[in-house]
Formats: C-alpha cells, sequence, structure tokens
C-alpha cells in the first residue's frame, strides 16, 4: 500500500507541476464519461430496455416489399389494410397507424402537435389500456363513428393540468 501512496503522490506533483496538462486530462476524461453516459442512455432506451407492451418479441411490422426500387420497404395502404385485416388469418391482432398532426383549440392558445391517426385494432393489438377513459371502439373506426381521441399521460399533464373531465 505504500508503493501505491508514493506513486499518487509524484502523480499529483507532476499535475501541479503542470497545469495545462492536468487540465487537458481532466477534460478528456470529463468529455469521455459523458460521451459514454449519453451513448449508453441512447442504447439503454432504444435497445436494451424491453418495450412497454404484453409480449413485444411478438409484435411484428406490416409492409410491402419492393426490391429493385431503391426503397425496400412501403407502408401498407388503407385499402391493403382493410384486406389484410378480412383475410387475416395468422396474427391474433392486427392495427393500422399513420402519422399526422393535429390543432388543439379551446382554452388557452392553439397548438399544432404531431399525432397519429391509429385504428381501433391497434390498442388491442398492443395490449395498452388508457389510465383513464376509454380508447376506440370498433364503431368509432366507422364512417358514422363518433371522432374520438387519445392523448399521451404527458399531454394531458402539459395541456390540461391532469384535470379529470
Amino acid at each position: 500500500m505504500t508503493g501505491i501512496g508514493s506513486e499518487v503522490r509524484v502523480a499529483i506533483r507532476g499535475l501541479v507541476r503542470n497545469p495545462g496538462f492536468a487540465l487537458t486530462t481532466a477534460t478528456t476524461v470529463a468529455l469521455g464519461i459523458g460521451a459514454v453516459t449519453a451513448i449508453f442512455t441512447v442504447l439503454n432506451g432504444v435497445v436494451l430496455e424491453p418495450l412497454p407492451f404484453d409480449d413485444p418479441d411478438e409484435l411484428v411490422p406490416v409492409q410491402n416489399r419492393a426490391p429493385g426500387w431503391g426503397y425496400e420497404d412501403f407502408s401498407v395502404s388503407l385499402s391493403q389494410y382493410v384486406t389484410y385485416q378480412a383475410e387475416n388469418r395468422t396474427f391474433e391482432g392486427l392495427g393500422a397507424f399513420g402519422r399526422s398532426r393535429a390543432s388543439i383549440t379551446g382554452d388557452g392558445d392553439a397548438e399544432c402537435v404531431p399525432s397519429l391517426a391509429a385504428s381501433w385494432e391497434l390498442f388491442t393489438a398492443l395490449g395498452v389500456s388508457p389510465a383513464l377513459g376509454r380508447l376506440h371502439l370498433e364503431a368509432d373506426d366507422r364512417l358514422e363513428g363518433r371522432n374520438t381521441v387519445v392523448i399521451s399521460y404527458g399531454f394531458w399533464q402539459s395541456r390540461f393540468g391532469a384535470i379529470p373531465t
């Protein structure tokens, strides 16, 4: 233990004599730790943490393949989805969604937020349930159905102050 103590004292003396080197070393170590932490945070959230769904290994995307067109995967059109839904003999559930934007009006300033247009089967296939209220019903997906909206918990807290209605 005395050998290690003397080596630490020699190292500290060297750093005190060369403060530029000491600052460069400390900065390099700090940047390295920061970079490793950032990379691990991303990997942990994207790769290591399981998806927050029942049996995430059983979820599969359904896409069209078009080799040789420069694009390997194409989204499924609405008519194809309806056909897949009617002819489905393989999947336990089949849900569809598409990215869009929604304008939120009412109390406060109007706000344009990213959104998903989703079929009622999507929530069933994912095995999720709402914290409050209800999800889409099959009747909501029909042309004469009611317009329903499912908002995230975070958006409910930030925009509506977590006030149940």
